[in-house]
Protein backbone atom coordinates (compact mmCIF):
# COMPACT_ATOMS: atom_id res chain seq x y z
CA UNK A 1 0.00 0.00 0.00
CA UNK A 2 2.61 2.54 0.82
CA UNK A 3 4.42 1.88 -2.53
CA UNK A 4 1.14 2.59 -4.43
CA UNK A 5 0.92 5.57 -2.39
CA UNK A 6 4.71 6.95 -2.87
CA UNK A 7 3.87 6.54 -6.79
CA UNK A 8 1.71 9.71 -6.61
CA UNK A 9 3.67 11.52 -3.64
CA UNK A 10 6.94 11.04 -5.07
CA UNK A 11 5.66 10.54 -9.03
CA UNK A 12 8.38 7.24 -9.11
CA UNK A 13 8.88 5.98 -11.83
CA UNK A 14 7.58 9.03 -14.01
CA UNK A 15 9.59 11.91 -12.86
CA UNK A 16 9.67 13.52 -16.11
CA UNK A 17 6.22 14.06 -16.60
CA UNK A 18 3.10 15.82 -14.98
CA UNK A 19 0.59 13.42 -13.83
CA UNK A 20 -3.43 14.62 -14.13
CA UNK A 21 -5.69 13.95 -11.05
CA UNK A 22 -7.28 11.33 -13.50
CA UNK A 23 -4.45 9.76 -14.32
CA UNK A 24 -3.01 9.74 -10.91
CA UNK A 25 -6.49 8.02 -9.48
CA UNK A 26 -5.89 5.46 -12.54
CA UNK A 27 -2.50 4.73 -11.24
CA UNK A 28 -3.43 4.48 -7.51
CA UNK A 29 -6.66 2.16 -8.55
CA UNK A 30 -4.39 -0.15 -10.69
CA UNK A 31 -1.90 -0.21 -8.28
CA UNK A 32 -3.86 -1.21 -5.05
CA UNK A 33 -6.03 -3.45 -7.06
CA UNK A 34 -4.34 -5.56 -9.86
CA UNK A 35 -0.98 -5.53 -7.13
CA UNK A 36 -3.02 -7.63 -4.45
CA UNK A 37 -2.22 -4.65 -1.77
CA UNK A 38 -3.99 -7.17 0.65
CA UNK A 39 -5.03 -11.02 0.84
CA UNK A 40 -8.72 -10.22 0.36
CA UNK A 41 -10.61 -6.72 -0.61
CA UNK A 42 -8.59 -5.46 -2.71
CA UNK A 43 -11.18 -4.37 -5.17
CA UNK A 44 -13.28 -2.80 -2.06
CA UNK A 45 -10.20 -0.77 -1.00
CA UNK A 46 -9.19 0.20 -4.49
CA UNK A 47 -12.40 1.96 -5.34
CA UNK A 48 -12.63 3.62 -1.48
CA UNK A 49 -9.28 4.85 -1.38
CA UNK A 50 -9.73 6.36 -4.78
CA UNK A 51 -12.84 8.04 -3.56
CA UNK A 52 -10.92 9.44 -0.41
CA UNK A 53 -8.06 10.60 -2.82
CA UNK A 54 -10.68 11.98 -5.23
CA UNK A 55 -12.88 13.79 -2.80
CA UNK A 56 -9.00 15.62 -0.82
CA UNK A 57 -8.31 16.72 -4.18
CA UNK A 58 -11.86 18.40 -4.61
CA UNK A 59 -13.87 15.94 -6.84
CA UNK A 60 -16.73 13.92 -5.87
CA UNK A 61 -16.95 10.15 -7.54
CA UNK A 62 -20.58 9.90 -8.21
CA UNK A 63 -21.67 7.38 -11.30
CA UNK A 64 -24.59 8.26 -13.60
CA UNK A 65 -24.99 4.24 -12.94
CA UNK A 66 -24.72 3.21 -9.57
CA UNK A 67 -23.67 -0.64 -10.75
CA UNK A 68 -20.51 1.13 -12.09
CA UNK A 69 -19.06 1.14 -9.08
CA UNK A 70 -19.14 -2.06 -8.75
CA UNK A 71 -18.41 -3.23 -12.45
CA UNK A 72 -15.31 -0.57 -13.15
CA UNK A 73 -13.47 -2.97 -9.95
CA UNK A 74 -14.24 -5.97 -11.40
CA UNK A 75 -13.19 -4.59 -14.96
CA UNK A 76 -9.63 -3.05 -13.19
CA UNK A 77 -8.93 -6.19 -11.21
CA UNK A 78 -9.47 -8.49 -14.39
CA UNK A 79 -7.02 -6.46 -16.23
CA UNK A 80 -9.47 -5.03 -19.33
CA UNK A 81 -9.14 -1.53 -18.64
CA UNK A 82 -5.83 0.89 -19.62
CA UNK A 83 -4.70 3.50 -17.81
CA UNK A 84 -6.19 5.72 -20.31
CA UNK A 85 -9.58 3.90 -19.98
CA UNK A 86 -9.42 3.97 -16.53
CA UNK A 87 -8.67 7.91 -16.70
CA UNK A 88 -11.75 8.18 -18.86
CA UNK A 89 -13.79 6.23 -16.78
CA UNK A 90 -12.79 9.10 -13.82
CA UNK A 91 -13.61 11.90 -15.59
CA UNK A 92 -17.01 10.47 -17.34
CA UNK A 93 -18.22 9.41 -13.14
CA UNK A 94 -16.86 12.42 -11.36
CA UNK A 95 -17.88 16.03 -10.72
CA UNK A 96 -15.74 18.54 -9.55
CA UNK A 97 -16.70 20.35 -6.40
Amino acid sequence: MESALDTLKWGLPFKNTELTIWKKAAILMRNIVQFHVFVNGCKRIGIHTVYIFLKKNGIDLVPNDPEEIFRFPMAVAKGELSIEQMQEWFKINCKIL
